[in-house]
């Protein structure tokens, strides 16, 4: 066997909008996710772990460089009349084409969005089954079924329903068939592979196909702690929110249902990511796969007084996400992780792992150590930022710890929580004075962090912060 062929195999599964709390062994008491939580079983499982901001394009360019948003430029969707920027910039080094460049064969399926014209074929992906940008929308499925949606001035967005397609038709089952494909012809062969399998759901419109639709019942889904917030304390952006997403005024009913269908979607894609791991198993390939799955980013689904979507609200409904490893050769079976991680991190984590030289000045770092229990800690916090979507741009930045969390907006009040107390993110305790000092050292802290990594906001905080 060549020294190349003992390189370890990547399969990453990846889910849009998945909450950490909606998966069985993060401590869902309703969805179910039982193929996810046996491969939780079999790997890693890490609770703290964060995307760098909580949008989508943003949150895939930074995975595939190792940067964060205000360093690869791509600070919010690329496919909107906003984009900053259309296209990831060429000369930045991604780990895809770093692999490949090292003999990896690479392989895309599914969703994209790192760019409008430019596909995974444009970064060292040889084998895709992918469209540039694709989300399901009901737009793709004319006669949804049971639809549940918002209204708008002279149109009406759905955002719930039944998908009327029987499941071997479904785009989720089409991309596992076609994963599976991918995995029979890289079965057998001594050049290692990379192969990425990104889910479009659940991200709305949440629309599982008819035998999963009913599974959950609405009653059954707990209220949110933060549901009934009245946003009072926080930036009078988050109240206009409601509206501008159609969800003002909104009952906890009406989004016990919308939340039903999205956890009959999740288990739907569980099922298929199963048949995926299966596919490893049979094919002999699982011992020597590193398997990860995990999100890009979450979902507010009516938390903080029924928001919908995601947008300039930087709770950890939306930041903090599940992640997974599976890996025989290197991870305990049942392990747990607690380590502060970042999804970008993959970038760096992968290449070593690869054998592969680090890029220099990237953000990102290897969790290897953390993988093959050598550390138990890497980082000490989270940092994050937004940029603004869709109404315009507004620039936030997010300093988490283990017992705090600061959120600077520049053009709004700040919001800082005692995630011990407080672990919902309900009260802000800004202009609490017995915070005082807690706040201005997470200030001192997060200016520090935006001075290392060269964010342009610093030339402007750096006068008013800490």
């Amino acid at each position: 066997m060549t020294e190349q062929a003992k390189r370890p195999n990547f399969l990453l599964i990846v889910c849009d909008q998945e909450r950490y709390d909606m998966v069985g062994i993060n401590g869902s008491t309703v969805c179910k996710t039982p193929c996810i939580d046996t491969l939780a079983r079999e790997g890693m499982r890490f609770t703290s772990v964060y995307t760098p901001i909580g949008i989508c394009t943003s949150a895939r360019a930074s995975l595939l460089t190792g940067l964060y948003p205000h360093a690869h430029g791509m600070l919010n969707n690329c496919h909107g009349d906003d984009a900053i920027l259309r296209e990831l910039p060429a000369a930045l080094p991604t780990f895809s084409q770093l692999m490949a460049d090292a003999g990896y064969r690479m392989g895309y399926v599914g969703k994209w969005h790192v760019g409008r014209e430019l596909g995974p074929a444009s970064r060292g992906f040889m084998d895709v089954v992918s469209e540039v940008y694709n989300v399901v929308t009901a737009e793709g499925h004319p006669r949804v079924l049971d639809p549940i949606s918002v209204h708008f001035p002279g149109e009406d967005m759905i955002i719930a329903g039944i998908d009327p397609l029987p499941i071997e038709r479904t785009e989720s089952h089409l991309l596992a068939d076609a994963t599976i494909h991918l995995l029979e012809s890289y079965a057998g062969q001594e050049q290692p592979f990379f192969l990425r399998l990104d889910f479009p759901g659940p991200h709305h419109a949440y629309m599982p196909p008819a035998p999963f639709a009913g599974m959950y019942d609405p009653a059954s889904i707990p209220r949110w702690q933060s549901f009934d917030e009245d946003l009072s304390n926080k930036p009078a952006l988050q109240r206009r929110m409601l509206a501008q997403h159609g969800v003002a005024g909104w009952s906890w009913e009406q989004w016990q249902r919308v939340i039903a269908r999205y956890y009959e979607f999740m288990t739907f894609i569980d099922q298929e990511i199963g048949r995926v791991i299966a596919a490893t198993k049979a094919l002999g390939l699982a011992d020597d796969t590193v398997i990860v799955h995990f999100a890009d980013h979450g979902d507010m689904t009516g938390t903080h007084g029924g928001q919908f979507n995601k947008g300039p609200m930087m709770y950890d409904d939306v930041y903090h996400i599940p992640f997974i490893v599976r890996y025989p050769r290197m991870v305990s079976a049942g392990s747990e992780c607690h380590a502060f991680v970042r999804h970008m991190d993959l970038m760096a984590t992968m290449l070593e792992m690869a054998g592969i030289p680090i890029p220099a000045g990237i953000h990102a770092r290897s969790f290897v150590p953390l993988l093959n229990g050598s550390a138990t800690e890497l980082l000490d916090a989270i940092y994050a930022e937004y940029h603004g979507e869709e109404w315009g741009l507004f620039s936030q930045r997010m300093l988490r710890t283990r017992d705090y969390k600061l959120v600077y907006n520049p053009h709004a009040v700040d919001e800082l929580y005692d995630l011990t107390a407080d672990p919902a993110e309900i009260t802000n305790l800004v202009g609490d004075t017995r915070y005082i000092s807690i706040y201005k050292e997470l200030e001192t802290r997060l200016l520090r962090w935006m001075q290392e990594t060269r964010d342009p906001l610093y030339q402007w905080s750096h006068r008013l912060l800490g």
